[in-house]
């Protein structure tokens, strides 16, 4: 179990920094990460990509708190 949660652990690292690395993209120029999008405001790359990421970090941090020895 142990190595199960230290495996998923690393996957929403990967994942989290993945998503600010759109977020940053995204308030550079928001047509990079929003390119699916009619409208492309750095406000909705913040409440897209910036929540996605926010969310996946704390569950990592979770993680690594739960399985801190």
């Amino acid at each position: 179990m142990n190595e199960y949660l230290q495996n998923l652990s690393l996957g929403l690292l990967i994942v989290a920094a993945f998503f600010w690395l759109l977020t940053l993209f995204g308030l550079y120029k928001p047509w990079l990460a929003l390119w699916w999008s009619d409208s492309c405001p750095r406000k909705k790359v913040l409440k897209i990509y910036g929540s996605l990421a926010a969310i996946l970090s704390l569950l990592y941090i979770a993680i690594r708190l739960a399985t801190y020895p």
